[in-house]
């Protein structure tokens, strides 16, 4: 005598299946494989999200190095844009080796995702040299 499984074995089964197919074609998981393999094709709209978001990522990182050192005034807004662009252009231009005029040139890659970046820099900035003043005492 054979044993069948159950319809719940079947059912758990499938969707195990399921998971494991969307975490594999899951768009963010795709884009960070992507942002990391040298010289990728890219679509305009995929090396948009790239350059945007790695610009976020950029602003709370330097906001929050910021705050911690700390920088204040002109010199850390200069300093922030500085890194951000060429942090950028490096990965665009030399590990993805892009040309920028099939993307719609220098001036549209470089204001991809900037003024959210700036916003996120700007609150990571002053929370986290807030929280050093309030808590560390160097």
């Amino acid at each position: 005598m054979s044993q069948r499984p159950s319809k719940q074995a079947n059912n758990l089964k499938e969707k195990t299946q399921n998971l494991e197919t969307e975490e594999e074609t899951s768009p963010l998981k795709a884009l960070f494989k992507k942002v990391q393999t040298p010289k990728s094709q890219w679509t305009p709209t995929e090396l948009s999200d790239a350059i945007h978001w790695m610009r976020q990522v950029i602003g709370i990182i330097c906001g929050l190095i910021w705050g911690l050192i700390p920088i204040t005034g002109f010199i850390g807004n200069f300093l922030f844009i500085g890194v951000n662009y060429t942090v950028v252009y490096l990965w665009y231009e030399k590990y993805q080796d892009i040309d920028e005029e099939e993307y719609g040139g220098r001036y549209d890659l470089f204001k991809e995702g900037l003024p959210s970046s700036i916003a996120l820099f700007l609150i990571s900035w002053i929370v986290s040299y807030n929280f050093r003043l309030e808590y560390l005492s160097f």
